[in-house]
């Protein structure tokens, strides 16, 4: 699949989430993914945040700063569609549960929240007093508890599949 070989993973981040392009190196050398993800221009792209795979259901999603926050490709790489404008501030984490469900991380919202694959929000998690400050990832427990990363305060939080803070 891809033409080039990346060394770290910061370039092959990259590499996925431009559309197949990829500038890496204090040279600023190029390199092209062929084969993989085609972002159309409309998708006015902004700074890439996650990537997630849903093995499941065949999906790829791309979550990045722009108009439309979430993508949405085929196995493939062709693009389905994108949602989210409006909802985030800056979307960080990305996580795709067993049921297909996205959970995405906002650093400028403080949130954690759970959206079906069509974009319906389904779930915020925000701690009491707004405790939870800049949740950077998630991780979900075959349980269904949830660790976040809450880089703001040097910590991981831990709720229950219920949404309790333990």
């Amino acid at each position: 699949m891809w033409k080039y070989r990346f060394s770290n993973s910061a370039a092959l981040f990259t590499a996925v989430c431009i559309a197949g392009i990829a500038v890496a190196g204090s040279s600023g050398e190029t390199w092209k993914s062929v084969g993989f993800l085609t972002i159309p221009a409309s998708a006015e792209v902004g700074a890439m945040s996650a990537v997630a795979v849903d093995r499941t259901r065949g999906f790829i999603y791309v979550l990045h700063g722009g108009g439309t926050p979430l993508l949405r490709f085929d196995a493939s790489g062709k693009y389905l569609g994108g949602w989210g404008s409006g909802l985030f501030k800056v979307p960080h984490g990305l996580r795709i549960d067993s049921e297909g469900n996205l959970w995405i991380t906002d650093n400028g919202l403080n949130t954690v929240q759970k959206f079906t694959p069509g974009g319906k929000l389904l779930e915020t998690i925000v701690e009491a007093g707004g405790k939870i400050k800049s949740p950077d990832d998630l991780v979900l427990a075959s349980n269904g508890d949830l660790y976040i990363a809450d880089t703001g305060n040097g910590r991981i939080v831990h709720t229950n599949a219920a949404g309790k803070f333990i």
